[in-house]
């Protein structure tokens, strides 16, 4: 297990993460379903340690991460079927950037998403911007979506005719 998707640092945050969907989508497997009781039990932002995790389900080292790396890549196929990952919440974060600083802005009932080189007129900021990138994250079930504004002049010229 040499590549660093197998290692237990960035595979645990991960299935701490999405342990809502896990849970639902793997809670009656006999082979994941201590394991996910455990990780689901564990504090919000501390997943369990390894040596918990041996300590609780009884296994040596190599067969834990096993365990853990089946899990973590039968969700990835799992989550490819119609339905099979739901997403409870989406948030639209708008970063502005002007000058030295950026702000952000988190938005509700933004009805479409801007696309790149869209411009935007932020009023309570006096920033006239232009859309500089739009990204998209999916993780435990949250939609984020965070739109980069970068201020620039204002070219009345195209207005005035």
């Amino acid at each position: 297990m040499k590549d660093y998707k197998k290692k237990y640092r960035y595979i645990m945050p991960i299935l701490k993460e999405e342990i809502e969907n896990l849970t639902r989508i793997f809670g009656q497997n006999e082979k994941y379903a201590k394991l996910l009781q455990i990780i689901e039990e564990s504090p919000e932002y501390s997943p369990p340690t390894q040596k918990e995790l041996l300590k609780r389900l009884q296994l040596k080292r190599q067969t834990l991460m096993h365990l853990l790396y089946d899990l973590f890549t039968e969700f990835g196929y799992s989550i490819v079927d119609d339905g099979a990952y739901l997403v409870s919440k989406s948030k639209v974060v708008i970063i502005v950037k002007m000058k030295d600083e950026s702000r952000e802005l988190v938005v509700k009932g933004l009805q479409t998403i801007p696309r790149i080189g869209e411009e935007f007129n932020i009023y309570f900021y006096g920033a006239f911007c232009r859309v500089s990138d739009v990204n998209h994250i999916l993780t435990g079930g949250v939609h984020q979506i965070f739109i980069h504004l970068e201020d620039r002049p204002f070219d009345y010229s195209k207005y005035l005719s």
